[in-house]
């Protein structure tokens, strides 16, 4: 009978023993996948970080684009306007040099050509030079729109990686659950089980930085063939 009661307190020992083993074990685990999930978790919210920093970027550049676009049409509109009146000064002086003088009216006739001349030559030295800013203008708010489509592009891009991320962050903290429960119900299909989706979680994390843009993520804004605005020569 002492035999029995000592074969079966060996009998507990052993599996005292065992189960002292498989928690260390699983407890490693635990440590192991939570430093994983640790570092998984730094870079899912750095990547939704990165995704609200280049939104951000996008919207200034649109608006500091909006503004360049206001700009440039606002000098194209003055092109215009000093344009119509050195066209007005052109015709009046052709106008003078078909009509004959009137008696009396010769000095202020005169004048007026005078007057008219000094037009002329002055819109021919401003126009050019106001035509090249305002399209310096114009092109810098093209410039600024396509900076603008380029951060929301990357910003879509990080956006599908910080997705990818977080399914990874899903699986490593599914793997510790399952870890954790192996602990409590001694059972290794709970701890092979975790492991396993910690395994998934990584890999998926991994995946998410071998990603490519798609060909919209890539664009920089609009084709070369698109046209600026811009004052017409010798438009009336």
């Amino acid at each position: 009978m002492s035999e029995l009661h000592e074969h079966l307190e060996h009998a507990e020992h052993a599996q005292h023993a065992a189960h002292s083993t498989f928690d260390r074990k699983v407890a490693m685990t635990i440590a192991v996948i939570a430093a994983a999930l640790a570092g998984v978790s730094v870079l899912g919210h750095r990547a939704h970080n990165e995704v609200l920093s280049l939104q951000a970027e996008a919207n200034r550049l649109r608006t500091e684009a909006a503004a360049a676009q206001v700009e440039a049409s606002n000098q194209f509109a003055w092109y215009q306007a000093k344009r119509l009146r050195q066209a007005q000064a052109e015709s009046f002086l052709r106008l003078s040099g078909t009509s004959p003088a009137l008696s009396g009216r010769e000095t202020a006739r005169s004048e007026a050509e005078a007057m008219w001349t000094k037009d002329v030559a002055k819109y021919a030295q401003e126009l050019p030079e106001m035509e090249v800013e305002g399209k310096k203008k114009a092109e810098r708010a093209k410039d600024l729109d396509q900076q603008a489509e380029g951060r929301l592009h990357e910003a879509h891009f990080v956006h599908r990686q910080a997705n990818r991320l977080d399914v990874g962050h899903f699986a490593v903290e599914l793997g510790l659950v399952l870890a954790s429960i192996a602990v409590l119900t001694k059972r290794r299909a709970f701890w092979f089980s975790g492991i396993a989706a910690c395994l998934i979680g990584l890999a998926m994390t991994g995946s998410a930085y071998l990603m490519s843009p798609h060909a919209d993520e890539t664009s920089t804004g609009h084709s070369d063939d698109h046209t600026d605005a811009k004052p017409a020569k010798g438009e009336h």
